[in-house]
């Protein structure tokens, strides 16, 4: 596997502006996305959870966007499928929260706890606030094994403070133990 610890960003943009350099263009983040991203970098280095820009394998009819490997604790944004900044926002929070799934057990092993969907209420809550295609997506595309994993990071992608404060509390807990 090929890793990348930082995108190519391009400074000659407006100082309001990062980009991000995909595979076929260059995905302008806004300040606000600019600031949120680098909090994200700045949280998941703190917790040792490098981020690789990689080619990714696409399938007929699926994008792939992402994905985190809890065994070598990595994220992968692929860098051919993200074209816009919402999709690279959207992307690297959806997987930070697979990180903070993966730490809840701790960093140093294979397992990952969905826990917010233990809660059947909560679970309801996640599934109403998705839209009919994330949920299509979710049933079509995931093992069941895993679709709990995915309704929180479906669900969490539209909040990205909470999940910094997710990776926030994994900093804490990597710090203590």
């Amino acid at each position: 596997m090929f890793f990348v610890t930082v995108p190519t960003w391009k400074q000659s943009i407006p100082s309001q502006h990062l980009a991000y350099q995909t595979q076929s263009e260059m995905v302008i983040l806004s300040l606000d996305q600019q600031n949120l991203v680098n909090e994200y970098h700045e949280l998941l280095n703190q917790v040792k959870i490098p981020i690789s820009y990689e080619q990714c394998e696409q399938q007929p009819g699926l994008i792939l966007y992402g994905y985190y490997d809890r065994i070598d604790n990595l994220m992968v944004l692929c860098k051919d499928a993200i074209k816009q900044s919402h999709e690279y926002v959207e992307t690297l929070v959806h997987e930070s929260w697979h990180a903070v799934q993966d730490c809840i057990d701790g960093l140093d092993n294979s397992e990952i706890t969905p826990f917010l969907t233990k809660d059947p209420d909560l679970l309801t809550m996640m599934l109403n606030n998705l839209t009919p295609t994330e949920v299509e997506n979710i049933l079509h595309n995931y093992e069941k094994v895993d679709q709990a994993y995915e309704i929180e990071a479906f669900f969490l992608q539209k909040y990205p403070n909470l999940v910094l404060k997710g990776l926030n509390t994994c900093v804490i807990q990597a710090a203590s133990g």
